[in-house]
């Protein structure tokens, strides 16, 4: 059975166990067809003086620098 054909039949039925059976079935076989395509790669690079601990490294650009401690040097 085609998953349009599944989405079409749980959109029919009167049981939402059944549905959500359906529904879960076509969801499985998109993602299984689906394709990932990554649009963009980003490369960041950062120098850190060594008197500089606990700097975050964060893979989203988000940094929260109130763990950030400045020795002495």
């Amino acid at each position: 059975m085609e998953k349009e054909e599944l989405i079409e039949l749980a959109r029919r039925t009167q049981d939402q166990g059944e549905r959500i059976r359906l529904y879960q079935r076509a969801d499985k076989m998109l993602i299984d067809e689906s394709i990932v395509l990554p649009l963009a790669n980003y490369v960041g690079h950062f120098l850190v003086k060594p008197w500089v601990k606990n700097f975050p490294l964060s893979p989203m650009g988000i940094w929260f620098l109130k763990d950030v401690v400045i020795e002495p040097h």
